[in-house]
């Protein structure tokens, strides 16, 4: 299956050079650096307006170009990268481990995202036609099930849990983006799988606050919130067990081997 990428850069839409100036001459405030970037997105809009539509354009109400971020768009079958992508911390080429950990599961949670219970509706051209046969079908829908329950079970705070349904769709393109990663790790000799678990840790770290901020965000963000993302999505696999001997049964990261939830 071929999906289609699109590297969204400033150049098509609006110079960002007068803000990266800006923001490198001194050292703005968090307060200050954030209006600077509010600015600019309006201004990128407003160039937009009065001149014919283009899908992709419809990525910049909710995303900066400056964001490290990217979306899959399944009547499109396409992925479009925002070029903030290629920050350092995305795309440091220090190691190979820094570099599957940041840009390479990002590109893969996208990716997956044309095989989670959405995307697989979708055929090789964008258009709706499920890709399951009939016999696949119900089997698909079982590990979907699975990985619903195992994010329900999931306290955020006292009697509140992470509802499965809600954030299906991104937490099976984790899952399965995480796998990709770990495929092309073991085809790399000498891969440092413990520099690369606490990397791809920190990537989402940091951009914690606390867990009232992730309550705040619990129904409106499709994502689980982001120490559920890697807790959850480690512990699924065979490779951190055998990184971390001491997760064992009895403490709080481990499942079982036949617990352990993959869809693909």
């Amino acid at each position: 299956m071929e999906i289609r990428t699109v590297l969204v850069v400033s150049e098509v839409r609006l110079d960002y050079a007068p803000l990266l100036e800006k923001l490198s001459a001194g050292s703005p405030s968090l307060l200050q650096a954030a209006a600077w970037y509010d600015q600019a997105d309006r201004q990128m809009l407003l160039r937009l307006a009065g001149k014919p539509f283009d899908r992709s354009h419809r990525i910049l109400f909710d995303n900066s170009m400056l964001d490290a971020n990217g979306i899959y768009e399944p009547s499109r079958n396409t992925i479009y990268l925002m070029a903030g992508i290629l920050m350092k911390e995305f795309c440091n080429p220090a190691s190979r481990e820094t570099l599957l950990a940041g840009i390479g599961q990002t590109i893969g949670h996208e990716i997956s995202h044309g095989f989670d219970p959405n995307g697989v509706q979708f055929d090789k051209v964008g258009e709706y036609n499920p890709v399951l046969t009939e016999e696949d079908q119900p089997k698909h829908l079982e590990r979907v099930q699975r990985l619903i329950d195992g994010m329900s079970r999931i306290e955020l705070a006292d009697g509140v849990h992470v509802d499965g349904n809600h954030v299906i769709h991104e937490a099976a393109a984790d899952l399965l983006g995480f796998r990709l990663t770990l495929d092309l790790a073991a085809k790399t000799e000498g891969f440092d799988y413990d520099l690369f678990f606490r990397e791809f840790a920190m990537k989402y770290y940091r951009s914690y606050q606390n867990r009232e901020r992730a309550l705040e965000d619990y129904a409106g963000n499709y994502h689980p919130a982001c120490y559920v993302r890697v807790n959850f999505t480690v512990a699924q696999q065979d490779e951190f067990y055998r990184t971390y001997p001491a997760v064992t049964e009895g403490t709080a990261m481990y499942y079982a081997p036949a617990d352990r939830v993959c869809i693909w």
